[in-house]
This record gives structure tokens, C-alpha cells and sequence, in this order.
């Protein structure tokens, strides 16, 4: 299964920084759920809301099945990033949480 596995950072994804451990613990947990290989499309972008829809459109297009985001401020109304999600999926964040 190809799972896309995006980082949000604005020192990151600016190239400032290397990735933290959060993005290879969601790999690790991922991988004792599932009992089909897994193959990671891996990125780590700017937490900016056109970054995040761009990538987020990339990572379906390139057929994920699965598409997990770490990283960022959350789904903070202040912050782009639930608000990129939303645009990207059809729904609004809060329509998952509710669930």
C-alpha cells in the first residue's frame, strides 16, 4: 500500500532543520497495523496553506491510499492547516474530530 507521509515545518521545510522522530513513529505504528508491505512517499514541506494543498493534491494524483500529515500547529482556526485540509478533502476538519 503507497501511504504518502507529509511533515509540516515552516524549519524544515525551509531546509533549515531535519526532520524530527514524529514522522518515523507514525511509520513504525503503521507498519505493526498492517500486514501489506508499505511503501512511504515521503515529504517535508512549509507549514503554508498553498504548500500543503499542492502536496496534498501531489500525494493523490500519485495514488495513495493512505495520506498522513504530522507536524504544523494542528487544526488550530488561526493556523492554515486544518483550512488546507478542508480544501483539498471536501470537508472540514471538524467533521472528522466529531466522529
Amino acid at each position: 500500500m503507497k501511504v504518502g507521509r507529509v511533515t509540516l515545518s515552516d524549519r524544515g521545510g525551509g531546509g533549515a532543520c531535519m526532520e524530527t522522530g514524529a514522522g518515523r513513529r507514525f511509520e513504525a505504528i503503521f507498519k505493526s497495523h498492517f500486514s501489506e508491505a508499505l511503501e512511504f512517499d515521503r515529504r517535508l514541506i512549509p507549514d503554508e496553506r498553498g504548500e500543503i494543498e499542492r502536496t496534498l493534491r501531489e500525494l493523490c494524483d500519485t495514488q495513495c491510499t493512505l495520506i498522513v500529515t504530522t507536524g504544523g500547529t494542528g487544526p488550530a482556526s488561526a493556523r492554515c492547516d486544518a483550512g488546507s485540509h478542508g480544501a483539498v478533502i471536501g470537508k472540514g476538519v471538524a467533521a472528522f474530530l466529531a466522529r
